[in-house]
């Protein structure tokens, strides 16, 4: 089992954990750890569906007072654009979060000089990237994707591609950054994820593993819980043309962020022109993909638990114990890890749930 598709129950984690007694994270720097008498003083990682994931670390022990400066095989290693992994765990079961590269380096001597380092994974180097012009030459969406990644494969090494339907298209121009082309332009037309974990860039169906990570019950795993949601009654509908037919295809889906709520006055329609809906299965899909990121927006909250490596974005996490109405499957949007003198701890941003 894999991040992307696990499933385990908290007790199973508690064994695998040695009742979490132990919190270790491990960062390597091109490949290898820094070296004997250098520490690193806290860790912290921001693990985003929709943004690029950062990694922030402090090092300790590197200041040489004898000759007033940072050890040079620090330095040395320490350089923009080295390729940072982080792995957490506790004692030696560990695992892989993060994989990106150095893109800030800072000083402070405010007490014992320390060096801060910032990493961020693939997605920030792809939304530094200035605007292209070129034309993809593929026949599905998932391909274009393809070519994209290929220029980024030092730091994302692994693909998992959900194909897209073939001869949807013969070519597709490109005009923005390779972010913006593959988040906002293939991701959508193509009802797919746009996101980035350790080593793997995903091109994902929304949603694919409905079943929950692990089930957190208040008391025990759950610390904190939080949650709102805003009012929203949405008819979301998706016009077409089938040029085999030469005629319009139309789809048309209603949203409210509570199935509870009560309905004042009618429904907000919302009116979208999709050129790649030829047909009405295109149109319902597309149709339904807005009105569940619509419905996700309107729904908030956080949760914090003993640090879990295993909670991803993108994926389930169940709680249990709080409320009959609480009591649900939320999707994770963002994952906090916090690793430092305190412990190891792990803080979820939620959206998306049903009832």
């Amino acid at each position: 089992m894999g991040l992307m598709d696990g499933s385990y129950s908290y007790a199973d984690l508690v064994r695998k954990y040695d009742q979490f007694r132990v919190p270790v994270g491990r960062l390597k720097i091109d490949g290898k750890e820094l070296g004997d008498g250098v520490g690193v003083e806290s860790i912290s990682a921001s693990l985003s569906l929709e943004k690029a994931s950062a990694v922030s670390f402090r090092v300790v022990g590197a200041y040489d007072r004898k000759s007033s400066g940072f050890r040079s095989s620090v330095k040395s290693t320490l350089k923009l654009g080295s390729t940072v992994s982080l792995s957490l765990g506790y004692g030696s079961s560990l695992t892989e979060v993060f994989q990106g590269y150095i893109s800030g380096v800072g000083v402070d001597f405010s007490d014992d000089p320390v060096l801060e380092v910032t990493a961020m994974d693939v997605r920030g180097l792809m939304m530094e990237g200035t605007s292209r012009n070129e034309v993809h030459v593929v026949t599905t969406y998932s391909a274009a994707f393809q070519a994209v990644m290929e220029r980024y494969k030092v730091l994302c090494t692994k693909l998992s591609v959900d194909a897209t339907d073939a001869d949807e298209i013969t070519q597709i121009a490109q005009t923005t950054s390779d972010y913006e082309f593959v988040n906002s332009v293939l991701a959508r037309r193509a009802n797919r994820e746009f996101f980035v974990l350790a080593d793997t860039a995903y091109f994902r169906e929304k949603g694919k593993v409905t079943a929950p990570i692990v089930t957190l019950d208040w008391g025990e795993g759950l610390m904190t819980f939080s949650r709102s949601s805003l009012y929203q009654n949405l008819k979301i509908t998706v016009i077409g043309f089938d040029p085999e037919n030469k005629e319009a295809v139309k789809a048309q889906v209603e949203e409210k962020a509570d199935e509870a709520q009560k309905a004042v006055g009618a429904a907000h329609e919302t009116v979208i022109t999709d050129p790649d809906a030829q047909e009405e299965k295109k149109a319902r899909k597309r149709a339904e993909k807005e009105a569940l990121e619509r419905k996700r927006r309107a729904q908030s909250g956080s949760l914090s638990c003993v640090g879990l490596p295993e909670l991803v974005p993108g994926r389930f996490v169940a709680v249990k114990g709080l409320d009959p109405d609480l009591d649900l499957d939320y999707y994770i949007q963002e994952v906090r890890h916090e690793l430092n003198g305190g412990g190891f701890s792990t803080t979820l941003e939620i959206g998306g749930w049903d009832g």
